[in-house]
C-alpha cells in the first residue's frame, strides 16, 4: 500500500478521506499476547486505532482499511493525529476515566 503525505495525516493512494477508527485497548491485548502486533512507537500508549477506514476522493463506494492486529502498517504520524483529533476516541476515553 502506498502512502500519501497530506496535509494533516498520511493516507492511501487514493483514499484521502479518513471516516471512522475502532478501538482496541492495550491492556487487553497485552493480556492476549498480542503485543508484539503493536508498533514499538505506540507501546507507550494505551489506546491506539485497531482499524482505520478510509474513503475515496470521490463519492463512490470504495473504501480501504488498515487493521494493525493484522500486520497492516500504518505510517505513526497518521496514528498520532488520529489519537489527537478523533471524536469516538475521546468519547471511550472520557467514559473509562
Amino acid at each position: 500500500m502506498n502512502w500519501i503525505k497530506g496535509p494533516n495525516y498520511d493516507y492511501p493512494e487514493g483514499f484521502p478521506r479518513y471516516l471512522q477508527t475502532l478501538w482496541w485497548d492495550l491492556k487487553c491485548e497485552k493480556e492476549f499476547g498480542d503485543k508484539q502486533k503493536i508498533p514499538k512507537e505506540l507501546m507507550r500508549r494505551r489506546w491506539i486505532p485497531g482499524t482505520t477506514t478510509f474513503m475515496p476522493a470521490d463519492k463512490g463506494e470504495g473504501y480501504v482499511e488498515v487493521d494493525l492486529t493484522k500486520g497492516d502498517h500504518m505510517p505513526i504520524r497518521t496514528i498520532n493525529w488520529i489519537i489527537r483529533h478523533d471524536k469516538m476516541l475521546k468519547r471511550i476515553r472520557k467514559t473509562n476515566e
